[in-house]
């Protein structure tokens, strides 16, 4: 993706986007960078992570089933179906998509 980033493409790219995204790869290279994405500390943190598996239901890419394995197999994991959305949940419905993440916060 960032080979896919030039001059020209990279101006077209809405600002905050782009700070989303470069803040996510802070916090992975901040969480996973003891050496190169190995912290041998980080299987012991794991029970302490909660899940929310956001999935749209006419996701046409991965079907649904993958959605619930991924919350069968990640312990404590929850989903959660948007109904006439596809792979995107976030762009197709930002809305529900927010209200999906709210919920799970609280």
């Amino acid at each position: 993706m960032m080979h896919a980033m030039t001059p020209t493409a990279i101006a077209e790219v809405p600002e905050a986007f782009a700070y989303a995204q470069l803040k996510a790869l802070e916090a992975s290279a901040k969480i996973g960078w003891n050496p190169y994405l190995h912290d041998p500390r980080l299987e012991r943190r794991l029970g302490r992570v909660r899940t929310l598996v956001l999935w749209g239901r006419q996701d046409g890419l991965v079907p649904l089933i993958y959605g619930e394995r991924y919350r069968d197999r990640i312990r404590g994991a929850t989903l959660e179906v948007l109904d006439r959305c596809g792979h995107l949940p976030p762009v197709e419905r930002p809305g529900e998509f927010a209200e999906a993440v709210l919920r799970f916060l609280q």
